[in-house]
């Protein structure tokens, strides 16, 4: 019997937290599963779909891997028109939306550690304006990841 996409977001979350002998409550892998389910069925969500999803992670079996596979993609800014509920309850706290473009500017107090990595790896910086197709998608992604794997 093949199991519901959620069922499968669940347990490869739930394998990738035992296997960096991380407890973690069920209601956290439920919320993690949901925000990745809910954000991959957008309705004009053709290719970035939870099947490709399920295609990249397959073959790996390192945590961090099937992790970064999980949550790649999750926000297609242009396909997606926008942010959807749970990626735009999460990303306004790093940044603000100007014209119907995204703006690099964190409101809450004090900054995660991860924050600054996330802003080197991307070579972005508070006040930048990511486009499309200079790494917008991926950097709203992983601020989704890392918001989600660190609360």
């Amino acid at each position: 019997m093949k199991k519901a996409p959620i069922t499968v977001l669940i347990i490869r979350l739930q394998a990738c937290f035992r296997d960096l002998n991380i407890s973690i409550e069920d209601t956290e892998l439920e919320r993690m599963a949901i925000i990745i389910h809910d954000t991959m069925l957008g309705q004009m969500r053709k290719f970035h779909t939870l099947d490709h999803v399920f295609e990249v992670a397959a073959p790996f079996n390192e945590p961090l891997q099937v992790l970064a596979c999980l949550f790649h993609d999750m926000v297609y800014y242009q396909i997606d028109n926008g942010l959807g509920h749970h990626t735009q309850r999460i990303l306004s706290q790093y940044i603000e939306i100007t014209d119907n473009q995204p703006v690099i500017n964190p409101t809450i107090g004090i900054l995660p550690d991860w924050w600054d990595i996330l802003l080197d790896i991307f070579n972005f910086k508070t006040g930048d304006l990511p486009h499309i197709y200079g790494g917008l998608n991926e950097f709203l992604s992983a601020t989704v990841a890392m918001h989600s794997l660190n609360n």
